[in-house]
This record gives C-alpha cells, structure tokens and sequence, in this order.
C-alpha cells in the first residue's frame, strides 16, 4: 500500500527527468547551432540552459495541473477513479452513509469525511480519515479513520479503518459502484458495505432539487440518506426483507 501523497507528480517529474531532459538538451543545442552562430562548446551550454528552464516549466506544470484540474486527474491519474461523492449502503441495515472522498490540493492527497443516518435522518455518526493509502495498481483504497457515534448519550469516540474498491468500466469512465469493508477497531467487528456514486441522475432519481456539489452542506447529506433509504425499502417490500437494524456503518 502507498500513501496518497503527490503520487502523480512524482511520477510525471521521474519521467521529465530521465527522459524529456535530455531529449530536451539535444533539440535546444542543434537550434541553437542553427539558428545563432556560436561554436559547438557554447552551443552545448546554451541548449543546456534552454532545456532547463523548459524543463523547469514542465515540472511546475506538473505540479499544478493535477491540483487544478479534476479533469487532469480523471485521466491521468488512477487515484481519481476513487474521488466524488458516495453513498455507503449496509444491506439489512437501517442505516446509510454519504461520504466525500476530494483531493486537498495543498496537500496533493485524498482525504475522506462522511455522515450516517437512518431513516428518520438521525444523525448516527460521523468521521473523517487521518490517513488515506492505495494499493498498488490502484485496485483499492483505504484509509484509518476516526470519529463519533452519536447513538447513545453522551457521544461515543470511534475509530477504524475502511477498504473499498470500484468497478472499474471503460477507461476514462468514471466508476459508479463498488465494495468495500469497514472495521470499528474498537468494537472489533468488521461490516460489509455497498458504493454507490452520487450523480447528478442518482439525485434526480431521488427525486431531490440540489447539486452534487452542495452535499458540502451537512442538511442535504440528510436527505440524501433518508431519500435513499425510503427507495431501498421500497425496492425490499415485495422480497419481505424490510427488517432492518440500525446498527453498522463507521463510527
């Protein structure tokens, strides 16, 4: 497992390094030979410096682009296979998560923060990650964590880890769906979940009015929750498997 930190940039600075500069000195050299008239010794230390500061420019622009740009990200590099926002859905369970998996640009690093509800929208829990990895190949992600269940009164202190995965499709296709695993290490019980990304189509169908982007704000990740859950048990009537419990989900 690797941390989340500034992968791509060090990826894309090792290959101007080892590759692009010095292409980047012989096409600057044999310019400068052509078109200025100076001898083959400062022709080389010419290009040399040309390279660099072109060099220079694309490291930076490595650098930048990847925290500026989702779009960048989305297609160069594989951590953002993981990035939105997601709905995590316990079956049998009473009980859903929404939770927001962004890069911090400043920290060129994913980190995760989520809230769970029932299906009155009580608040259940929340937390937020202290750690973020990816396996390698990019497969999966995980990540410790800590936060509150607000269950019981006063407030219990948790803290755990989480591991999921997404179904990848086409290669620039942003994942929808997945799996994953959260442990409360306190509890010493493990949960199974299901992923589901929100869209702009998954709130329509939910029949809500606001944005992907304004589940930033803690009262629409509420009725997200609740409006996801009265679907789910309406999708659970006819099997005659609407019992659910209100326990699970992190913290």
């Amino acid at each position: 497992m690797s941390k989340s930190e500034g992968l791509l940039t060090k990826k894309i600075t090792q290959a101007i390094d080892a590759f692009v500069g010095p292409l980047l000195t012989l096409v600057c050299t044999a310019l400068v030979v052509h078109y200025i008239a100076v001898g083959a010794e400062p022709a080389k230390a010419i290009g040399a410096a040309l390279a660099g500061l072109i060099g220079f420019a694309l490291a930076l622009g490595a650098e930048e682009l990847p925290k500026r740009s989702r779009w960048w990200r989305q297609h160069f590099d594989s951590r953002a296979a993981f990035e939105g926002w997601w709905l995590q859905v316990h079956d049998r369970l009473d009980r859903a998560s929404v939770f927001s998996f962004i890069y911090n640009r400043a920290l060129d690093a994913y980190e995760a923060a989520g809230d769970a509800f029932n299906s009155s929208g009580s608040h259940l829990a929340h937390w937020e990650s202290t750690e973020v990895f990816f396996s390698t190949g990019f497969k999966h992600a995980s990540y410790l964590w800590k936060g509150k269940s607000f269950e019981s009164e006063p407030p219990e202190q948790r803290e755990g880890t989480t591991e999921f995965s997404v179904d990848r499709g086409q290669r620039w296709a942003q994942p929808v769906s997945g799996t994953g695993q959260v442990l409360h290490l306190n509890l010493a019980r493990t949960l199974d979940f299901r992923l589901c990304r929100v869209t702009p189509e998954l709130l329509k169908e939910r029949r809500l009015s606001f944005n992907v982007d304004d589940l930033v704000k803690f009262e629409h990740r509420r009725e997200l929750a609740k409006a996801h859950l009265a679907q789910e048990l309406r999708d659970m009537a006819p099997s005659g498997r609407a019992q659910r419990s209100t326990r699970g989900g992190n913290s």
